[in-house]
């Protein structure tokens, strides 16, 4: 049993989904039959690139730095992760 504990966790969700919608569609016959899917498949999808350009264009980092990953200092303590203009050994 144990063995297959993390795939029960896995598909537990999806199997609760499916029961759900198996319940809620006897519930409601016709309340979503009109809803246009792909209209709105399609206006989700054109948001998010629109969004995603708008960031690409003005986010507030510059292009061209170099990504210093967190680390350690040597007293111990954590450096956070930042994006400096040059390699910090001179590179």
């Amino acid at each position: 049993m144990r063995r297959y504990l993390p795939l029960l966790l896995l598909l537990l969700p999806t199997l609760l989904f499916i029961v759900w919608r198996l319940v809620a569609r006897r519930r409601t016959e016709g309340l979503f039959r009109g809803l246009p899917a792909l209209p709105l498949a399609l206006a989700g999808t054109a948001l998010f690139a629109v969004g995603m350009i708008g960031w690409a264009l003005w986010g507030e980092e510059e292009p061209g730095g170099i990504y210093i990953p967190p680390h350690t200092a040597e007293d111990g303590t954590i450096l956070p992760g930042r994006i400096v203009e040059e390699a910090p050994d001179g590179r």
